[in-house]
C-alpha cells in the first residue's frame, strides 16, 4: 500500500511538473505574440460607440462582453504612437461611429497631431453618410493627409438642421396641463410642453448654436484640406456629393475600394511593415511612466445628469449619472490626501439637480481654498448644473464644440387630473395643511403655491448667477447678460469669459502643470478618484454607507426642484442628442 502511494505521488508530481512546463511554454508563446513588430502601420477602426468613460460596473465584464471605446484611450494611444519610431503611419477606417461632436473634435485633434509628426495618415471609407448626414464622419476623416472613398459612396456634407418637438396641443387633447416657470427667456427646455413652435429667443439660440457647430466643422475641414473657407462653405451648401464629384471638388483624394487602398500601402511599405490595430498597440506598447518626483494629481469624473446620489452599491448605478455624493467625496479625499497636489475635474453633463450641483460646487471651492488647484476639463457638455459645479474652479477648459452655459433654472409640474378623469380614474384624499398638495400631479397650483414656486426660481437663479460671477470674476451684470438660460459653444463661451482656454483633457492637464509650477514636459502621476473596486468587491461588499463615504445616502423621494432639475437634464440631453444626430451621427 505504501509503495502504491509513493508511485501515485511520483506520477502526480510528474503530471504537475509537466503541466507547469506546459504553462510556462504557453506563457512564453503568448509573450512572443505580444511583442510588437519592428515596423508597423497602425489601424484605427472608427465604428461603434465612443464614450467619455465606461461604467465602473457592467455585467458584460463578467461574461467577457465588448465594452465601448473611450475617446481618451484612443487619444492616448495616438499621442504615444507619434513618438514611436516603429510606427510608420496610420490607416483610419471610417465607418459609422457613434460619437458626440466635442468628442469627435478631441479625437480629431489627436489625429492632426499624429499627422503633423510627419507620419503617413490615410482615411478610407465606403461612404460618409448613406441617407443621413456625413458631416462628423467626414470632419474626422479630413484630419488625415489622404482621404479615399469607395466608388459607390458619397460625401454627405450638407447644412445643419436642428429640430425640436412641441407637444402642447397633444397635452391639451389629453387633458394634461403643464405648470412650469423658467428663468430666463433662453431656458428653452420647458418650451416643448408650453409652446407650439419656436419662440423668438428659442429660435435665436438654436440658430446661433447651429451656425457655431457648422462653422467649427468647416474651420477644421478647411485647415486640413488646405482650402479657402469659402470653398468649404460651398461644399456644405451644394452637398451631398457622389464619389466622382467629391474627387473633382477636392473633398477626397482617391476613389478606391478598401482592398485597393491596403494593396497600395502594402506595395509602398513592403512586407516588413506589419498592420497592427491601434487597440493592440495601446495594450502592448510601453507606457512612459510619470517623471521622477512628479506630483500626484487626482482625476475625478462627473458624467451624466447631476443627481444627489446615483446608487450606493456601485452595481445598480447607471453609467450616465453624475453622482454628486460620490464626486463630492472624491474631492474631499483629494483635499485631505497630502500626496495629492491638485485636481483635474472632467465634466460631461447637461445638468440636473440644483441641490446636488451646489454640493459639488462647495467641494470645488473648498479644495481651492485648501491651496490645491482645480482645473475643469469639459467634454461634450457642461450646461446648467454641469456648469454650476465648474464655476469656482481655478481654470476651465472646453472644446470649441462643448455645449456650455445654460445658466438658468426652471421648475413646476404637469397636472394630470384631466387625463385621469378622461380614463375614469378619480383621485380623492385628505391633507393636513394647505400646501400639502403642492407637489401632487392631481392638483393645480393655488395662487399661494405658484407664488412659492416663482420665489424659489428667483432664489435659485440669483444664487446661480452670483456664484458664476464670483467664480469667474465677472460683475453680476456681465453674468446676467450672458446667462438667461442660454447655451453657447465652447468658442463662444471663451469670448464671454465663461471658460479660460479651448482644448481637451491634455490642455487642462497642461494648465494644471502650470498651476503647480511644473515644466510642460513633466509627466504627472494621475490618480483616479474614487478608486475603482474590483467586480467581486462590488458584488460581495456592503453598500458604502459608513463615514468613509460622507454624504452618500439611501435613495429617498426627491423634492420638487430636484425632480424638476432631473427632468431638465433629460430634456436638455435630448437636445444634445438631436444636435449630435443632426451633425452626422
Amino acid at each position: 500500500m505504501t509503495v502504491l502511494l509513493y508511485v501515485l505521488a511520483a506520477v502526480g508530481g510528474l503530471v504537475l511538473l509537466g503541466g507547469g512546463v506546459g504553462c510556462v511554454a504557453a506563457v512564453w508563446r503568448w509573450r512572443r505574440r505580444k511583442r510588437l513588430p519592428k515596423a508597423m502601420l497602425l489601424e484605427l477602426d472608427l465604428h461603434g460607440a465612443f464614450v467619455e468613460r465606461t461604467p465602473q460596473m457592467r455585467l458584460g465584464k463578467l461574461f467577457g462582453g465588448d465594452e465601448n471605446t473611450t475617446v481618451r484611450s484612443v487619444v492616448t494611444a495616438l499621442d504615444r504612437a507619434r513618438d514611436d519610431e516603429r510606427v510608420k503611419g496610420l490607416i483610419v477606417r471610417v465607418g459609422a461611429p457613434i460619437i458626440a461632436p466635442a468628442h469627435a473634435q478631441e479625437l480629431r485633434d489627436a489625429l492632426v497631431r499624429f499627422r503633423d509628426s510627419g507620419r503617413q495618415t490615410v482615411a478610407t471609407a465606403d461612404t460618409f453618410g448613406e441617407g443621413v448626414s456625413g458631416n462628423v464622419t467626414y470632419y474626422l476623416a479630413s484630419a488625415c493627409a489622404r482621404v479615399c472613398l469607395q466608388p459607390s459612396g458619397e460625401v454627405g456634407v450638407m447644412g445643419l438642421r436642428l429640430e425640436q418637438p412641441f407637444v402642447k396641443r397633444a397635452l391639451q387633447n389629453l387633458g394634461v396641463v403643464p405648470r412650469i416657470g423658467q428663468r430666463e427667456s433662453y431656458k428653452n427646455a420647458p418650451n416643448t410642453f408650453l409652446e407650439s413652435g419656436l419662440t423668438d429667443a428659442h429660435r435665436e439660440s438654436l440658430t446661433s448654436l447651429a451656425n457655431g457647430v457648422l462653422g467649427e466643422l468647416a474651420r477644421g475641414i478647411a485647415e486640413s484640406r488646405g482650402r479657402p473657407r469659402a470653398d468649404v462653405d460651398a461644399w456644405f451648401a451644394d452637398g451631398p456629393f457622389h464619389a466622382a464629384d467629391a474627387k473633382e471638388r477636392g473633398l477626397v483624394d482617391d476613389v478606391l475600394y478598401r482592398d485597393q487602398v491596403y494593396d497600395q500601402l502594402k506595395e509602398q511599405h513592403g512586407e516588413d511593415v506589419e498592420l497592427v490595430f491601434l487597440e493592440r498597440y495601446a495594450e502592448r506598447a510601453k507606457n512612459k511612466g510619470p517623471t521622477k518626483k512628479a506630483p500626484t494629481v487626482a482625476v475625478i469624473h462627473g458624467i451624466g445628469a447631476v443627481q444627489r446620489s446615483g446608487g450606493a452599491d456601485g452595481i445598480s448605478r447607471r453609467g450616465d449619472t453624475f453622482d454628486a455624493s460620490e464626486v463630492a467625496a472624491a474631492l474631499r479625499a483629494a483635499r485631505r490626501k497630502k500626496s495629492v497636489k491638485g485636481v483635474l475635474l472632467r465634466i460631461d453633463s447637461p445638468g440636473g439637480s440644483y441641490v446636488a450641483a451646489d454640493t459639488v460646487w462647495r467641494e470645488v471651492e473648498a479644495t481651492r481654498a485648501a491651496g490645491k488647484p482645480v482645473v475643469v476639463s469639459m467634454a461634450n457638455a457642461a450646461a446648467s448644473g454641469g456648469y454650476f459645479v465648474a464655476a469656482p474652479a481655478t481654470a476651465v477648459v472646453a472644446e470649441p464644440l462643448t455645449i456650455t452655459g445654460s445658466i438658468g433654472v426652471f421648475g413646476g409640474k404637469v397636472v394630470l387630473d384631466g387625463l385621469s378623469r378622461r380614463f375614469g380614474v378619480d383621485f380623492d384624499g385628505v391633507q393636513t395643511h394647505a400646501n400639502a398638495s403642492m407637489n401632487s400631479a392631481m392638483h393645480d397650483y393655488t395662487p399661494e403655491q405658484r407664488a412659492h414656486l416663482e420665489a424659489s426660481l428667483d432664489r435659485i437663479y440669483a444664487d446661480f448667477t452670483d456664484k458664476v460671477a464670483r467664480g469667474r470674476k465677472l460683475s453680476i451684470e456681465q453674468v446676467r447678460a450672458i446667462a438667461q438660460g442660454r447655451v453657447w459653444t465652447g468658442r463662444e463661451a471663451l469670448q464671454h469669459k465663461l471658460v479660460d482656454a479651448l482644448g481637451g483633457f491634455d490642455t487642462a492637464l497642461a494648465m494644471l502643470k502650470n498651476e503647480l509650477g511644473e515644466k510642460p514636459s513633466t509627466r504627472l502621476r494621475l490618480r483616479e478618484l474614487p478608486e475603482e473596486r474590483s467586480i467581486w468587491e462590488k458584488l460581495w461588499s456592503k453598500p458604502p454607507m459608513s463615514s468613509e463615504r460622507e454624504g452618500v445616502e439611501a435613495r429617498a423621494s426627491f423634492g420638487l426642484m430636484d425632480a424638476l432639475e432631473r427632468a431638465h437634464a433629460a430634456a436638455f440631453g435630448r437636445l444634445i442628442g438631436t444636435l449630435a444626430r443632426m451633425v452626422g451621427l
